[in-house]
């Protein structure tokens, strides 16, 4: 035990236990999504109707330069309205944002399926929330002028 650090103590404030990460008061609270189609959506796009409000057309595919020893999935987003045209910055690009959600292979091997879909899950909820920030922030530049 460090005299600089001392360990937690269950009486302390301060200290907190958690048998799960879904109970941390500090997790992201989940995203409502549904799946809807999209005009124009490509073959291996999905469409999301986000918080009831946003569209996005959700790509999904192997990480990027993934070690051999980790399994995950990469999401890539791009925001669109309900017909399916791209929302764009002031820059003329298209608003995307990109998650990666990964674990090594090991852990697959107990049930590869389950952890798959929850993987996939996660970079889902990722993409869309990163999304979300790409698109508040663009709305925060207009208003401001930038």
């Amino acid at each position: 035990m460090s005299t600089l650090t001392p360990d937690p103590q269950p009486h302390d404030p301060s200290f907190a236990t958690f048998t799960d990460d879904a109970d941390s008061p500090y997790a992201p609270r989940v995203i409502a999504c549904e799946a809807t189609l999209i005009p124009g959506a490509s073959p291996d796009e999905t469409g999301y109707r986000v918080e009831g409000q946003h569209y996005c057309l959700v790509r999904m595919s192997r990480p990027r330069d993934a070690a051999a020893s980790m399994y995950g999935h990469l999401a890539i987003a791009f925001a669109v309205d309900a017909e399916g045209r791209p929302m764009l910055r002031a820059s003329g690009r298209p608003i995307e944002a990109s998650f990666t959600a990964a674990v090594g292979k090991e852990l697959l091997v107990v049930d590869a399926a389950t952890k798959s879909a929850a993987l996939r899950q996660q970079a889902i909820q990722g993409v869309l929330r990163e999304l979300l920030i790409e698109i508040a922030v663009e709305r925060a530049n207009f208003e401001v002028g930038i």
